[in-house]
Parts: C-alpha cells; structure tokens; sequence
C-alpha cells in the first residue's frame, strides 16, 4: 500500500468513526454510568479493530555517525508500520525465513562475520532472516521475534559485517496485532538501487577493488598488507561530508569521496578479500561520533583509524605534515582512549599490544630521550631521501625531555650540524615531532 492510499484509508476511518463518537456522547448524556461504562468498553474494542498506522520519520544520514546497540541507527533509514490483523492482507501468514542448509555453520566459521559469533542462537536466526532478505532483496521477510528494538540492534550488526550490502540504506519493519498484541513481525530492505542497478554497481566496485589489489604485497606481511589498503584507501579518497553514497564502500570505490563509514566499511572490505581479519568498530572521536576498524596483523589484534590516517584534508596548508598520520595504524586501546571512546554494540578483543604499531614497526617510537637514535634516523632518512618523518614518544615525560633537549637547548643542531635551520612540527597531544629530513 503507497503512501497516498494510507492517508486516504485514514481520513476515510476518520470520517466513519465521527457517527459512533457523536452516538456515544449522546447516550453518555442520557443514561447512567454502567451503560456508559458498556458503551466505552464496546467503543474501545471498535477502535482496537480498526487499522491504525505508526510512521517513524527517517533518522537521515550523518556523516561522521555511529551505532549503539538498542538506539536508532544514525547511518540508516528506518521506518514502522503497526496495523491490526485482517486488514489488507495482515493477516495473511508468509511463513519464516527458511536458510540454505548449513547457513550457520558458514558463518560461525567465516571470520567476516565477527558480530554474528557474538550472538546467541536465538539472535543469529534473526540476523540470518535479515542478511538472507537484504542479499535477496526480499520485501516482507516474516522475522521470529517481535521485538523491533532486538531488529535494529541485529540490523546494526549485519551491516557491520557485510560491507558488499551497499545498496541497503535501512528497513522497514510491519508489525501486525490482534486486539493489540503483536503477533507478527516483518522486515523489508530500503534499497538504493533496482535489482539491475546493484548488480550493475557489484560489477565496478569488483573491479575497482582488485585494481586496488594489484600490487598489495601479498607475500609480505599481514603488516605490509594493512598498510598497503591504508595507504590506497587514503590516496584515493578524499573525505567530504557532501560526498553521494557516504555510508556504503561505492563512496569510495566509484566516487573516491566519502566519510568515516565509508572509509572503515572500505579497510573491512578490502581486508575481507585479502583473508585478514578486521571488524568495523563504533564510537567517538573527540566527541564526534566516528567508526573505525579493529584487525589482526601477524597475530595480534590493534587499531586501525584509516579517516584520520587521511590528514590531509586538515593540513593543506602545511606542507610540513604528514599526508599519512600513522598515530592510529595499529594502536593499543591505551592509545586510542586518548582521542577516541567505544561503544560498540558487541564486545571486542583486548588489545594492549604495541607490536604491529606503525612507530614500533618503523623504528620512530621512543621510550627515552635518545638523541643518537633520532641521530641514527636523520642519517637513514638522508640516505634514502625519503624527505619528512615522524617520531612518536611513548609518553608526554620522555616527549617533553627530548623537546627540551632538542631545541630549548638546541641540541638538534649537534645532530645536524650542517644545518643553520630546521624545519618541524610538535603535537603535544599526540606526542609525536615531525622532521624535515632535507639536507
């Protein structure tokens, strides 16, 4: 039933239901108080018969958004239809979802599907009904529960899990009572695009995707490998609040502009094909809702934060920092809390580890001010002319000895001794120097 048809049945109810209520209220005027008490009950199971119709206007879409496990989805659109069994066809029973034989089993083994493992048997039914309904887009997949807030909490994590579903925007749920009870409970996808369309849109982000692949050193390390999709996802990507498709993977794979979904639901995707393990991961980044990602590199679990491994669309004017930050490529939770909150609808794995860090991996995190080290580091940098980098200190004791060691008593100038100016950049938050390494 579209829109126009529902506002015409209810203004068509409203008029039928005038007659009744004025007959009541004259009756209610003429006799006692247990007639009146009939006449109320018999007027109440008439309204509880009549179809009614609840509509949940649309949360939008925010770009730096996030999902909590019982609230709505800010990244999705969500509607709900409540209507009384019998009316148009509610009462018509399509049966339940019914799953390819070993459903659960190909999932509980995949490890893509981190947020499905999470749940319990009851739940993973339920999220089955929903991903086999979007893949298919089904409209009015009967679901075996009634409880629209388990739904939107599932839905959350179906998503989460599945980055190909680009062409889910939301849902749309159909709850059907009697006498006011719910007795059934349906789904249907809001999809972006037609059935030709999406299949159309698979076939470019599969081939933009393996031309992203091309030359990932998969021989390497898991290291080398994340580091790779980080890198391509922030050379290719610009980030734009304005950018179409902002919450799905074709934001980046076709449009090359997206935001925080786009670039995390992009590092799973890409991450997924390459058989490493990686999860998308909600929360706050200084105070503004953001997602990010939570990978397996070499055995060890970490923090990967691709957007705001893009600065560049925040130092344009310096051509000093970093194009790449590296401060949240494969951080422990200790370093993350700094800047960023999770609240995450399933639970994660601790990570407390800093062996796959990008400064650990690359020689620059320092645990102590020594200066024949970053000596060491300039020289290298030098011989490969490999221009401007970044040290990272493992607290503000160690960054603030070294910095004074550096500049309020000019000791940089020991360890270039040819040089009458240095260029560099300090981030007492984070911590870190940036250093010409020019000669």
């Amino acid at each position: 039933m579209n829109s126009v048809r529902k506002k015409k049945r209810v203004r068509r109810l409203q008029k039928i239901l005038h007659v009744p209520l004025l007959l009541c209220l004259l009756v209610s005027l003429l006799t006692g108080c247990a007639v009146q008490d009939e006449i109320r009950q018999k007027w109440d199971k008439f309204c509880d018969d009549a179809v009614r119709y609840i509509f949940f206007g649309d949360t939008g879409k925010n770009g730096a958004g996030g999902v909590s496990g019982n609230s709505g989805n800010p990244f999705y659109k969500e509607e709900k239809e409540v209507t009384e069994e019998g009316a148009d066809g509610a009462d018509e029973d399509s049966g339940e979802a019914e799953f390819p034989e070993g459903s659960f089993e190909k999932l509980e083994e995949d490890e893509r599907s981190y947020c499905f493992s999470k749940l319990n048997t009851e739940q993973k039914k339920i999220y089955l009904e929903i991903y086999n309904c979007f893949l298919n887009m089904d409209d009015d997949t009967r679901l075996s529960t009634l409880d629209s807030e388990a739904v939107d909490m599932i839905f959350n994590l179906v998503m989460m899990d599945h980055p190909e579903l680009f062409f889910v925007d939301g849902y749309r749920t159909t709850e059907t009572t009697r006498d006011g009870v719910p007795i059934k409970l349906e789904i249907t996808g809001k999809y972006n695009v037609s059935k030709e369309v999406r299949k159309m849109k698979e076939k470019e982000i599969e081939s933009a995707a393996k031309a992203a692949l091309k030359d990932c050193p998969t021989d390497g390390s898991e290291y080398d490998q994340v580091r790779y999709v980080f890198q391509w996802i922030i050379d290719h990507t610009d980030y734009s609040l304005d950018a179409p498709d902002n919450q799905n993977i074709s934001s980046v794979f076709l449009n090359g502009r997206s935001v925080c979904q786009g670039y995390s639901m992009a590092t799973k995707y890409l991450l997924d094909r390459l058989g490493i393990f990686c999860t998308v991961v909600y929360g706050t980044a200084d105070g503004e809702s953001h997602s990010w990602n939570l990978v397996r590199m070499d055995g060890t679990e970490c923090y990967v934060d691709t957007t705001w491994g893009d600065s560049s669309y925040r130092t344009e004017d310096n051509e000093l920092a970093p194009q790449v930050n590296y401060n949240y490529f494969g951080c422990n939770e200790e370093i993350l809390r700094r800047t960023h909150a999770i609240n995450n609808p399933v639970s994660l794995p601790e990570c407390t580890a800093l062996d796959e860090y990008y400064y650990v991996k690359e020689g620059l995190y320092f645990t102590s001010a020594d200066l024949k080290r970053l000596n060491a580091i300039f020289e290298y940098r030098q011989s490969q002319e490999e221009g401007n980098f970044t040290i990272r200190c493992a607290d503000s004791g160690v960054y603030q000895e070294l910095s004074t060691e550096l500049f309020d008593d000019r000791k940089i100038f020991e360890i270039l001794p040819d040089s009458d100016r240095v260029k560099y950049i300090r981030d007492d938050r984070e911590n870190t120097m940036t250093f010409s390494a020019e000669d």
